[in-house]
């Protein structure tokens, strides 16, 4: 696994495993651009995500390109004009004007060296045509501004709902902020979190704490990671659920956790030890009342209701239609999953 040089200021690097730390070092907007630069406060606790990424003018971004990216020596197609089609609204690349284009190994692209590890300024959000290949998929133009030397003016091609290899700079130091020396519980029966150097990965025991030491970038579709700090389990990292609100996937924090405690003593006390262990792990058993499963599953999707002179019969709908749980008379009868 490979992490990325993120910044100037304050770096730690682990060269086996290409871990980098660093504080960022938001830069300014040199004279040549045409914007001035007037920075937004982020005031998402998600990074640029499908649902926001509209909302994204005036941010500043940081390109860090994928692991392929890198094996390829390529990244994606950022273009240095764009035109406006013939009769719409809309507007698409110039396709001969591709940024500093070169072909490695069979692929062409922008050389990543010329694009990676650079700040962008977000100056427009342009609407293009659906894509060609998927009449489904809105694609946009981002027009970005290099925040240092160079200060190139280029255009990115997304289309809406593809993973994006940017990184919005104010959600990163939000994470940092919100975790640094703070700690952090493993919530699952057995976690699992990996080892630095090897990717290894290495299982813990329910209620292990960690402190978050600091939160760190690799060149993956799910970039964040949280390096954690443990007198036994030494150089563990998390990952980081970008498009959720603290989401550290397999930890919670302090407050988390002793809210889940209380929870789990008012399971225990209300249905008993083994129905809540069932519970808390969203399981669920025949025999149930619809309280309790009401408490591991939360609302369905959908209630259908059938009364008769045999009793109430309802049908709850969970997972778009992929469960089914079957009451009779208030007590789960059947359990159906495709």
């Amino acid at each position: 696994m490979k992490i990325i040089k993120v910044l100037f200021l304050f770096i730690g690097l682990f060269f086996n495993s290409g871990i980098v730390t660093a504080q960022l070092n938001i830069m300014k907007v040199g004279e040549q651009t045409e914007k001035k630069d007037s920075i937004i406060p982020y005031d998402s606790l998600t990074n640029i995500t499908e649902g926001n990424f509209k909302s994204q003018v005036g941010q500043t971004w940081y390109y860090y390109g994928t692991k392929m990216n890198r094996e390829k020596g390529i990244g994606h197609f950022f273009y240095t004009k764009i035109k406006k089609k013939k009769d719409t609204d809309y507007f698409e690349e110039v396709y001969n004007s591709v940024y500093k284009q070169v072909m490695k190994r069979g692929y062409k692209g922008t050389d990543l060296d010329s694009v990676a590890n650079r700040y962008y300024y977000v100056n427009r959000i342009l609407e293009s045509e659906k894509s060609l290949f998927d009449d489904e998929v809105q694609i946009y133009i981002f027009e970005l501004i290099m925040k240092d030397a160079p200060y190139e003016k280029l255009y990115y091609r997304y289309g809406k709902g593809n993973p994006l290899s940017f990184i919005n700079v104010g959600y990163f130091e939000k994470l940092k902020e919100r975790y640094i020396g703070k700690s952090l519980y493993a919530f699952q029966t057995y976690s699992t979190f990996s080892k630095l150097k090897t990717d290894e990965e290495v299982v813990v025991p329910k209620g292990t704490k960690f402190v978050c030491k600091d939160i760190a970038i690799r060149e993956d579709w799910r970039p964040f990671i949280v390096l954690l700090e443990h007198s036994v389990y030494k150089d563990l990292y998390a990952k980081i659920n970008e498009d959720e609100v603290n989401d550290i996937i397999g930890l919670e924090t302090e407050q988390q956790y002793q809210t889940r405690l209380k929870k789990e003593a008012v399971l225990v006390r209300k249905y008993g030890r083994t129905n809540a262990d069932l519970i808390i792990k969203n399981q669920i058993r025949i025999g149930w009342t619809k309280a309790m499963c009401l408490e591991a599953w939360g609302e369905p999707e959908s209630v259908n209701v059938t009364k008769g002179s045999y009793g109430n019969h309802e049908q709850w709908v969970y997972h778009q239609g992929s469960s089914y749980l079957y009451f009779e008379n208030g007590i789960l009868r059947t359990i159906q999953d495709y």
